[in-house]
């Protein structure tokens, strides 16, 4: 469903894709890592 973001110059936090996971994140009330690997979410890919 979210696909990790890519390692190079554009994949700063300001990107499309981590302002995706980060807005599905809050949207599914996602508050830490742990809770987030639960789901499936990997917030660390967009970092």
């Amino acid at each position: 469903m979210i696909a990790a973001v890519r390692s190079g110059p554009q994949c700063g936090d300001d990107s499309e894709e981590a302002r995706r996971v980060r807005e599905l994140a809050r949207f599914y009330g996602v508050r830490s890592q742990r809770l987030a690997a639960q789901l499936g979410f990997d917030l660390r890919a967009t970092a």
